[in-house]
């Protein structure tokens, strides 16, 4: 007899790391389709979603942060409810360290984006809309919640 655990829900912390016009951006690359996310990844248990993102940062792109306010929340579900993800996006500034890109088993690239580039861009999840409204509102607005937005 074999038990499977149950399914759960995946928390991802990610980080707005804005500087002289662009936005810092990961490049990934998963069954051969590249995409383009914000710096951040999962909490581990018993982990704040600050340290999380502080530490999540720092292993992908060599920079040490300082975590601000909440901009954006929003789920990704799939349809035949196989993956949950609920992701906490941060306002942050750099308090250290050069941009340098870590790879990883699908991390291939980090690099500073130009604003006006981020709508031609594939995102995954698909939050480009949102990140770009909050940008031009100088993320001077309340806490977006974007729902589900998942995209097969």
């Amino acid at each position: 007899m074999t038990t499977s655990s149950p399914p759960c829900i995946r928390i991802r912390v990610a980080g707005v790391l804005s500087e002289n016009g662009k936005v810092l951006l990961v490049c990934h690359e998963k069954e051969n389709k590249k995409y383009w996310l914000l710096p951040g990844g999962g909490i581990d248990f018993g982990e704040s979603l600050e340290k999380a993102l502080v530490r999540e940062f720092l292993e992908e792109t060599s920079i040490h942060i300082r975590v601000g306010r909440l901009l954006m929340i929003n789920e990704v579900i799939a349809p035949d409810g196989s993956r949950h993800g609920l992701h906490f996006t941060f306002l942050v500034k750099r308090i250290s360290g050069e941009l340098k890109a870590n790879p990883d088993e699908r991390l291939r690239l980090a690099e500073f984006v130009k604003w006006e580039n981020i709508p031609h861009l594939a995102f995954f999840p698909n939050i480009k809309e949102k990140l770009f409204t909050l940008y031009q509102k100088r993320f001077r607005t309340s806490i977006v919640f974007t729902g589900n937005i998942w995209i097969p």
